[in-house]
């Protein structure tokens, strides 16, 4: 935690075959078109593991914003599936997955389309049609500002250490 993460590798993704897969499927009352889709949607995804999180990498999202732009989706798991919630980790496997100078966003969607199912966690970063960043119009376009405990306590907020 604290954003200080070991390296991440590509990992093969441990899928069961698709019979066990469809057939679990059906049994929770889901159509089997939607069961084949999500199972080739999972076979195609990056998965890239270190000893603390998973990450199962969609290249391929789809989104509403155009043909100039492509859409990752980061879906991100603890190993130990404990909630994540570290916003310096998050930052981190973005920077480390995505790229540093590429921006992602965490969405709070409408109540009907919540996916609440698991302590899973997603980023949605849109890169270029060549992988170059998109910047969000939104946000901070100030100055970047890092802060420790002894510069936050000036101002009256609180903040951990800062990892080294």
């Amino acid at each position: 935690m604290n954003g200080k993460l070991q390296p991440f590798g590509r990992a093969a993704p441990m899928l069961e075959s698709l019979d066990r897969f469809i057939d679990r499927q059906l049994h929770r009352g889901v159509p089997i078109e939607t069961a084949m889709r999500a199972y080739d949607k999972m076979r195609s995804n990056e998965i890239w593991k270190n000893d603390e999180y998973q990450v199962s990498i969609d290249k391929n999202m789809w989104h509403g914003f155009g043909d100039e732009v492509v859409c990752w989706h980061l879906s991100i798991k603890r190993l130990d599936q404990k909630p994540i919630h570290d916003w310096r980790d998050l930052q981190a496997i973005k920077s480390a997955l995505v790229g540093p100078k590429h921006e992602a966003v965490e969405m709070y969607p409408s109540e009907d389309r919540v996916m609440d199912v698991a302590n899973q966690f997603h980023l949605y970063a849109f890169l270029g049609k060549n992988g170059e960043p998109v910047m969000f119009p939104l946000g901070v376009f100030d100055q970047r500002e890092v802060s420790g405990p002894k510069e936050a306590k000036i101002v009256g907020a609180k903040q951990r250490a800062l990892s080294t």
